[in-house]
């Protein structure tokens, strides 16, 4: 099995693990839940609405926001993983390593997914491709020739309620930490 593959395939792991750490680590101040929380929140509902569109290993998913960006699921977590920074009260040591872990994990991911697409797509998927941006979107770059339609169920069928949840108890936790740390909740 190749390296990228590898990685790949382990990303969850990534998103459980980071957390966790900043958790453990974390010294929470009120500015940061206020900001971090907020970033969750937004990168949970980038996931969310990109998890309606998407139909894995079965269509290429060009409309929503796949029609501004090509990975919005990662551009999701990229946002919901600053946001865990910002929670952790300490944004500016724990940033770095984020972005590098980030980049470590995730542009194996890409390259794998794109490979896989363009053999399973062929030239609609590079058509794609060079008109839609990989990850940060581009408000003009929306791309013309969109399918597909939000779905609730392949929320569901995606499993991004669950990530939803745990997002919801972790921005809780850091909100606990916070308090706890300043001697109570009284």
């Amino acid at each position: 099995m190749r390296l990228i593959e590898h990685i790949a395939q382990r990303r969850t792991f990534f998103h459980l693990l980071f957390p966790l750490l900043c958790f453990i680590f974390a010294k929470p101040s009120l500015w940061g839940l206020l900001v971090g929380a907020g970033l969750v929140i937004l990168g949970e509902g980038i996931r969310l609405l990109s998890a309606g569109y998407i139909v894995k290993n079965e269509l290429l998913t060009t409309s929503g926001p796949y029609a501004y960006t090509r990975n919005p699921l990662y551009l999701g977590s990229f946002v919901i993983g600053i946001g865990i920074c910002f929670l952790s009260g300490l944004f500016y040591i724990i940033l770095p390593i984020y972005l590098l872990l980030f980049a470590l994990v995730y542009i194996p991911t890409i390259k794998s997914e794109e490979e896989f697409l363009q053999r399973k797509f062929g030239k609609e998927y590079l058509f794609y491709k060079n008109s839609v941006p990989a990850f940060l979107p581009l408000p003009k770059a929306r791309f013309i020739l969109s399918k597909g339609a939000f779905s609730w169920s392949r929320v569901k069928e995606n499993n991004e309620l669950r990530s939803f949840a745990f997002s919801l108890l972790l921005i809780l936790l850091f909100v606990l930490k916070f308090f706890l740390g300043k001697g109570g909740l009284g």
